[in-house]
């Protein structure tokens, strides 16, 4: 609760993102940046976890050319070893395959979206994000200069409650918009 109280620009922020804003990609849009600038880190994603193809997806990628991220939930990368064990992380150096083994001896870092998005990765700060007892997605903070510390966990933790309320309703936004899509398109039909 503490981060939280630090931050109250920033959960006021993240509110009224979750009860105003009905358009998913707004929502990621917003949602990075306003954890960028929390986390003072170089670049963040809020990934969708996909329970039936088993994998974390993102419309919104920070600087990057790519428009829809999706890796899977194992231990190749570390916003799928977060899922995967439900765990908050911080890495000190993602190219460092001491350090992962330390953190859990099957980790590795999917190098590959760095070359994708033309980054480097250095240090990571990733957490699940739970809404009513399940994991729901993921959220990563990449390159704070100076690392990050055990309060940024602290506060990734208090925000990730959050972040998953605000995911969850924008997940249950997005599929009212499919199925009322689907449903003007077949009354027109019925139209016609």
């Amino acid at each position: 609760m503490k981060e939280l109280l630090r931050n109250v620009d920033s959960v006021y922020k993240l509110l009224e993102l979750v009860a105003v804003s009905r358009d998913i990609d707004a929502i990621f849009t917003e949602v990075v940046e306003e954890l960028r600038g929390l986390f003072e880190s170089e670049r963040c994603t809020l990934y969708i976890l996909d329970k039936e193809k088993n994998e974390l997806y993102s419309k919104v990628v920070q600087k990057c050319e790519v428009t829809d991220l999706r890796i899977p939930v194992d231990n190749n990368s570390i916003a799928g070893y977060s899922v995967l064990s439900n765990k908050e992380v911080i890495v000190e150096n993602a190219y460092d395959d001491n350090e992962l083994k330390r953190i859990d001896p099957d980790l590795s870092f999917g190098k590959s979206i760095d070359s994708r998005c033309s980054f480097v990765t250095k240090s990571v700060l990733s957490a699940p994000l739970h809404y009513g007892g399940e994991i729901i997605g993921a959220v990563q903070a990449f390159n704070k200069n100076g690392g990050f510390l055990e309060k940024d966990l602290n506060a990734i933790r208090e925000f990730g409650l959050i972040l998953g309320l605000m995911l969850n309703n924008a997940i249950v936004t997005e599929e009212l918009n499919k199925y009322r899509r689907a449903s003007e398109g077949a009354d027109k039909a019925k139209e016609d």
